[in-house]
């Protein structure tokens, strides 16, 4: 799996890191990486389970060494 940026503590104290260091809102600096992004949106961590669980299960017994971006939703955006 490859996914994008996953929504979670994680990302939000990195970009609380950043924001001390260079005096932007929390806000800004999450608004100037999103737009190097091509979708504007955080992952959300059930999608990657999902996907894990799916890929665990009998109806992928014959996917191998495939790569699985997940890294937007089409359905909305933020």
């Amino acid at each position: 799996m490859h996914p994008g940026a996953v929504d979670g503590p994680r990302i939000h104290a990195v970009f609380e890191g950043r924001a001390k260091v260079s005096g932007h809102t929390v806000e800004e600096e999450i608004d100037l990486a999103m737009a190097n992004q091509a979708v504007k949106k955080f992952v959300d961590p059930a999608d990657i389970a999902a996907l894990a669980v799916f890929l665990a299960g009998p109806h992928a017994r014959t996917i191998s060494g495939q790569m699985f971006p997940i890294d937007g939703d089409s359905k909305s955006s933020t």
